[in-house]
């Protein structure tokens, strides 16, 4: 595929950052398409003491293995780009990273833990489109691990409608898919 050829091309020619930065930027839409997998293996590829730095490292890691079920280490991945992405003064990708960890630990069962997440973060700005949808999908999950099936409905069309709005219904992949 072009995602893995374009890797291994920036990896050889030793240039790791760019290589992160575009299976970030590039691996939504393997992961929307199955390739859960195939996107674990390219972050696998790079140097552990590398990919420990790499904000976009730690995101891609944590979304897809948010994918597979792997919640502890997808949290801890998340919760390391948050932190590297705050270090660097990217503070709309560190709040990305934080409520997609939001949003995956309302879905396994830790709805307080996850609002407790959101209420450290900003309200995102309107053109961080994912971290709103982000923001809908934490809401619904902590609405059906706490049984409030009347709001159920109504946060599932107020998500629907973020995605729509966005044009990116790929956009919760990691978040609605069923793993693989």
């Amino acid at each position: 595929s072009d995602l893995v050829h374009r890797q291994a091309l920036l990896l050889a020619a030793g240039r790791p950052d760019d290589a992160a930065a575009w299976l970030r930027a590039s691996s939504q839409r393997a992961l929307f398409e199955g390739g859960v997998h195939t996107v674990v293996r390219l972050v696998e590829q790079f140097a552990p003491e590398f990919a420990r730095g790499s904000a976009d490292l730690q995101d891609v890691a944590g979304y897809a293995k948010w994918r597979l079920w792997r919640n502890v280490e997808a949290a801890q991945h998340l919760q390391a780009a948050e932190i590297l992405h705050r270090e660097r003064g990217d503070e709309a990708a560190a709040r990305l990273s934080a409520l997609r960890r939001a949003a995956m630990l309302a879905g396994i069962g830790r709805p307080q833990t996850a609002r407790e997440v959101l209420a450290r973060q900003g309200e995102p700005g309107d053109d961080e489109v994912e971290a709103h949808i982000q923001v809908r999908l934490c809401h619904l999950w902590i609405a059906l691990e706490e049984g409030a099936v009347r709001s159920v409905a109504p946060r599932m069309s107020a998500l629907l409608d973020a995605l729509e709005q966005a044009r990116q219904p790929d956009g919760v992949a990691g978040g609605l898919g069923k793993p693989h």
